[in-house]
């Protein structure tokens, strides 16, 4: 099996970073770190283990080596796991695969970004929690918070893990410390870095750009949330729910730790991605949960039958939206699923980072791209600007090797745009940038006389 997973991610190894925008960030700021000893966050609030980590990868081998790290990681997360449900499940050998072959898990396993790293202490959190070792659960917790801050949350199933199975309340408060104590020491790097008040003034600055309605939030909640897993996936493990609710009401009446502790896990980890219905990966903690939910009850054959329903959905996407900008519209459309997906917008991400800087521009020329590091980085067509424009410009610009003065950055507010269109510069913005650009800084290109390049 691990031979397996090995060869399904094959493919994605060679294909850049990944496609989320945020993979190259990481890559840029460990190759930054280990060329002047000076670290930075990729980005708010700060990702300091994985941003670490990645640095010497990055530097020897590029995203191939750096991506292979994290497959790395992937083979450990199917042998921790395997030690759990040998010990704990009805069915061991389906729920290791239905983890290992999730189109989730088998997307994020391949590509220079914390998720499956922070799975991996998750998991390795569990493990001791299900043996009472409440110190280890509480460092590795610790550290897949260092990995990713929001990981504290796992902290909740866990101690319900630990009061169900029998653990003194001094052990409870003795998890609660370490845990706090190990999170606070593998996140000194941010903030030593950027000081303990800049860095909460920033992060909520940044995060202040995630405003959604109530309506928005529902809409992106339940959509990625059903599509982190796939419909039919979402659908079998709905229906195999359905089917044993009594059973499910039995393990609840019995205090079962194994039921309620997972069942716990799955609602905390939810009700966190309501609060940022961002990326469909941040549900990947939840799935060893869910996968233990659904073993406490369900039969040997539906989990075969979810299995198959979770695995289609790498390559077949039965979808309700037809996407097209930011938000689509509603139609069912069958596509390609998830991790030929990820293929195709990895192809054509490398595609876009040749045409971008081919651009063929006259005159003093400013380009939005949408995004940063993700079009320049280890760009042999792309130079760094050795200073900024202007002062007032915090955002990294670049510009053509083959024509200094056609330079690009990330976008521009209004006042930005006056400066350049100041200095004399032609302002444009690349089309597949256009709606989010307009949607962050509140403006249209035509109104803001904004050329958009196809």
């Amino acid at each position: 099996m691990l031979v397996g997973i090995i060869l399904t991610r094959i493919p994605l190894l060679w294909i850049g970073y990944g496609s989320d925008a945020d993979a190259w960030r990481v890559a840029y700021v460990g190759e930054t770190l280990l060329q002047t000893g000076e670290y930075q966050v990729s980005r708010f609030p700060g990702y300091p283990l994985h941003e670490i980590l990645s640095a010497p990868f990055v530097s020897l081998g590029g995203a191939p080596l750096s991506n292979a790290a994290t497959l790395l990681a992937a083979l450990i997360c199917i042998l921790v796991l395997t030690r759990i449900v040998l010990r704990e499940a009805k069915h061991p050998r389906l729920l290791v695969v239905c983890l290992a072959f999730s189109p989730l898990f088998l997307k994020s396993s391949a590509t220079t970004m914390d998720y499956v790293l922070s799975l991996l202490f998750l998991l390795l959190a569990l493990d001791a929690a299900l043996k009472k070792r409440t110190v280890a659960a509480a460092i590795w917790l610790g550290v897949a918070a260092g990995f990713r801050p929001s990981n504290f949350v796992a902290m909740i199933p866990l101690i319900s893990l630990l009061y169900l199975n029998g653990s003194p309340r001094r052990d409870l408060l003795k998890f609660c410390a370490a845990s706090i104590v190990c999170g606070a020491i593998a996140f000194l790097p941010v903030i030593v870095t950027y000081g303990l008040l800049n860095w909460v003034h920033i992060t909520r600055f940044e995060m202040s750009d995630i405003v959604f309605s109530p309506v928005d939030r529902l809409l992106f909640f339940g959509y990625r949330g059903v599509y982190a897993l796939g419909p039919l996936g979402v659908l079998s493990a709905g229906t195999v729910l359905l089917l044993h609710r009594r059973a499910v009401i039995q393990q609840v009446r019995m205090k079962q730790p194994i039921f309620i502790s997972s069942l716990i896990g799955v609602v905390t980890f939810m009700l966190l991605y309501f609060s940022f219905p961002l990326e469909r990966e941040y549900l990947l903690p939840a799935f060893p949960f869910l996968y233990l939910l659904l073993d406490s009850v369900a039969t040997k054959r539906q989990l075969i039958v979810f299995m198959i329903c979770v695995f289609s959905f790498a390559f077949i996407n039965p979808d309700v939206i037809r996407h097209h900008g930011f938000r689509g519209t509603p139609e069912f459309n069958v596509h390609s699923g998830m991790l030929i997906e990820e293929w195709q917008k990895r192809t054509q991400l490398l595609e876009q980072r040749t045409r971008i800087a081919s651009l063929e521009l006259q005159g003093k020329a400013l380009v939005m791209t949408g995004g940063g590091a993700v079009f320049w980085f280890q760009n042999p067509l792309f130079e760094r600007d050795p200073t900024p424009l202007w002062q007032q410009l915090d955002e990294h610009t670049v510009h053509q090797k083959r024509n200094p003065d056609v330079h690009y950055v990330p976008m521009l507010n209004r006042s930005e745009l006056e400066l350049a269109r100041s200095e004399g510069y032609a302002i444009y913005c690349m089309e597949n940038a256009k709606e989010y650009i307009e949607r962050m800084m509140g403006y249209t290109m035509d109104e803001a006389g904004v050329v958009v390049l196809e």
